[in-house]
C-alpha cells in the first residue's frame, strides 16, 4: 500500500491520525507500516485476515466481540477494516497470505457470510490481486500469526502478543519468521485444491 489510507468521513487524514487515542500504539504503528509497504506476507492461523475481509465476515466477526469491546469501538473498527481493504485493494503491494485450514472451516456469521467469504478468497486468489495458500494438519509454528513487511528495503514484521500484535525487533527473530513463512509457502496447498 503505496499510499495513504483514508476514511470517508475525513479530508485525506490516515485512519490511524484520525482514530488516535481509540487503538494502542502497536496497532497504530502497524497501520503505518502496511500503509508503506511494497510487500507483505501474513501468516494466520485463526480468522481470515483483515485486508482479506468481506464486509459482511468482517462486521460478524468484529460484533462477536461485543462482550468485550463497547459498540463504538466495534463499529469504528468496521470503519477502520474498510478503510484499509480499500487501500490494500487499489494499491500495488505484492501480498502472500498463507492461512491454516481451520480458519476457513470456522464459521463467523451466517452460511451465506461463509459461502461469500470464501468467494471473495478465491476471486482474490485467482485474479492474481493476492495468493492465498492453506497449511491443514500439525506442524510447527501453527500458534502464533506474525506479519512482514518490506518497507523501504528493510523487512519490518510484527508477531502475535496475547490480545494484540507487537512489532518485532530483534533481527534473529524477524529471520526465524521470514524463514518460517518461507517453509509454510512450500508446503501449503493452493486454495483452489482446498476442499471444505
Amino acid at each position: 500500500m503505496t499510499h495513504d489510507q483514508t476514511t470517508p468521513k475525513t479530508a485525506n487524514e490516515p485512519w490511524w491520525i484520525v482514530h488516535e487515542g481509540h487503538y494502542s500504539k502497536e496497532l497504530v504503528e502497524y497501520g503505518k507500516v502496511e500503509s508503506r509497504a511494497t510487500t507483505l506476507r501474513q501468516f494466520q492461523p485463526f480468522v481470515i485476515p483483515a485486508l482479506l475481509q468481506e464486509p459482511g465476515y468482517a462486521e460478524a466477526l468484529l460484533h462477536q466481540y461485543a462482550d468485550a469491546y463497547p459498540t463504538e469501538f466495534i463499529e469504528r473498527t468496521i470503519e477502520v477494516r474498510a478503510t484499509r481493504r480499500a487501500a490494500f485493494l487499489s494499491s500495488d503491494t505484492k501480498a502472500s497470505f498463507v492461512l491454516d485450514a481451520s480458519v476457513l472451516r470456522r464459521p463467523v456469521g451466517s452460511d451465506a457470510i461463509m459461502r461469500q467469504q470464501l468467494a471473495w478468497l478465491h476471486e482474490l486468489d485467482s485474479s492474481g490481486r493476492a495468493s492465498i495458500t492453506v497449511m491443514d494438519g500439525v506442524y510447527d509454528g501453527m500458534e502464533d500469526h506474525f506479519s512482514l513487511f518490506d518497507v523501504d528495503g528493510q523487512v519490518v514484521a510484527f508477531a502475535d502478543a496475547g490480545k494484540g500484535i507487537k512489532q518485532v525487533e530483534d533481527d534473529d527473530r524477524k529471520s526465524e519468521l521470514a524463514a518460517l513463512f518461507g517453509r509454510f509457502q512450500k508446503r501449503a496447498a493452493p486454495l483452489r485444491d482446498c476442499s471444505l
